[in-house]
C-alpha cells in the first residue's frame, strides 16, 4: 500500500479523532507498511530506499498531526463562543431585571433616606440632651437650645412624631437645667477668679513691700558693714604703719650693727693680712738666706772638688760660674 494514499475526509475527521480506536486503521496501514518494507542497507540504493520510506512515514505523521491540530484549534474556539453568549445573556437579563425592579428600588432608597433623616434628627436631639453642662460654656449650651427649639414637631414627623416630641422635650429640659447650672458654675468661677486676682495682687504687694524692706535692711547692713570695714582698715593701716616703722628702726639698727661688724671684720682681716704678709716676707727672707747658704756650701764643695781635681782655683771658679749660669750643656748642679 502506498502511504501517500492515506487520507482522512474532512466530514469524518472529528469522528476519527474523537471516537475510540477510530484512528487505529490508519495507523495499522502504516504499521503494516513498516513491517513489510525491506531494503538492503549495505548498498547505496538500499540506504536511499530506507531514507525515502522513513520520510514518507514522517510525512504521514505530519499530515495526521496537522488535521488533529486543526480540529483542536476549532474546538478551543467553541468554549469562548459559548462564554461570550452566556455573558451577553447574563448582562442583558441583569439589566432587564434591574429595570423591572427600578420603581421598587427607588421607593426603598427614598424610604431609607426618609427614615434615616428622622432617626438622625432624633439621635441628634438625644445626643445634645446627653451633653454635660460642666463641659460646655453657656453660650454653646444656648446655641444647642436654639437648635433644638428650631426642630418642629408635627405631621411632618410622620410615624416618628412621638419620638420627636419625647426627644425634644428631654433635650429642652436638659439644656435649660444645664444652662442654669452652667451659669451658676461660671458665676462661681468668675467670683473665684476675682478672689484669686485680689489675693494675687495682695501677695504681689506684700512681696514688693517685703523686697523693699529687705533691700533697705540690706543697704543699712551693708553700710554698717562698710563703716566697720573702713574702721578696721584704718586701724589695720595704722598698725601696719607702726609695725613698718618698727621694722625700719630694727632694720637700721641691724644695718648699723652689720656695718660695725663688717668694719671690725675688715680691720681684723687687714691686720691678719699684714701679719701674714710680714710672716711670709720673713719666711721668704729666711728661705732665701738658707738657700743662699745652701747654694754657697754646694758651690764651695763643687769648687773644692774641681780644685782637688787639678784645676786652678781661678779656672775652677770660672767653670763653676758657667755651670751655675747654665752655659755648659748637659752639666748642672743639684742643690
Amino acid at each position: 500500500m502506498d502511504l501517500e494514499l492515506i487520507q482522512i475526509e474532512p466530514q469524518t475527521a472529528l469522528a476519527v479523532f474523537t471516537t475510540e480506536n477510530a484512528l487505529e486503521p490508519y495507523l495499522q496501514r502504516v504499521r503494516d507498511e513498516v513491517f513489510t518494507f525491506k531494503a538492503d542497507v549495505s548498498t547505496s540504493k538500499g540506504r536511499g530506499e530506507i531514507r525515502s520510506f522513513a520520510a514518507k512515514v514522517t510525512k504521514v505523521k505530519t499530515y495526521i498531526e496537522g488535521i488533529g491540530k486543526g480540529l483542536a484549534d476549532e474546538q478551543k474556539l467553541i468554549p469562548k463562543k459559548i462564554d461570550a453568549a452566556r455573558k451577553h445573556a447574563k448582562d442583558t437579563l441583569e439589566a432587564l431585571a434591574e429595570q423591572a425592579r427600578k420603581p421598587l428600588t427607588d421607593w426603598e432608597d427614598a424610604e431609607e433616606a426618609r427614615v434615616d433623616a428622622h432617626k438622625n434628627t432624633i439621635a441628634r436631639m438625644e445626643q445634645i440632651a446627653g451633653i454635660s453642662p460642666l463641659q460646655r460654656p453657656v453660650h454653646e449650651l444656648r446655641e444647642f437650645l436654639a437648635e433644638i427649639e428650631a426642630i418642629g414637631v408635627g405631621p411632618q414627623c410622620e410615624e416618628y412624631e412621638a419620638a420627636y416630641a419625647k426627644a425634644k422635650d428631654a433635650a429642652v429640659q436638659a439644656l435649660t437645667a444645664g444652662i442654669e447650672a452652667r451659669g451658676r458654675y461660671e458665676a462661681e468661677q468668675a467670683e473665684l477668679a476675682e478672689l484669686r486676682r485680689q489675693a494675687d495682687e495682695r501677695a504681689k504687694k506684700d512681696r514688693e513691700e517685703q523686697i523693699a524692706r529687705e533691700a533697705a535692711e540690706k543697704a543699712k547692713r551693708e553700710a554698717e558693714e562698710k563703716a566697720a570695714a573702713d574702721a578696721r582698715c584704718a586701724e589695720e593701716a595704722i598698725l601696719r604703719e607702726r609695725e613698718a616703722a618698727e621694722r625700719r628702726e630694727q632694720d637700721l639698727k641691724r644695718a648699723a650693727e652689720d656695718a660695725e661688724r663688717r668694719a671690725a671684720d675688715a680691720e681684723e682681716a687687714a691686720r691678719r693680712r699684714q701679719a701674714q704678709e710680714k710672716a711670709a716676707e720673713e719666711a721668704e727672707a729666711k728661705r732665701r738666706e738658707a738657700d743662699k747658704q745652701h747654694r754657697g756650701r754646694v758651690n764651695r764643695e763643687a769648687l773644692q772638688a774641681l780644685v782637688s781635681g787639678g784645676i786652678a782655683e781661678e779656672a775652677a771658679k770660672a767653670v763653676l760660674k758657667l755651670i751655675i749660669a747654665g752655659q755648659v750643656p748637659h752639666v748642672s748642679i743639684r742643690y
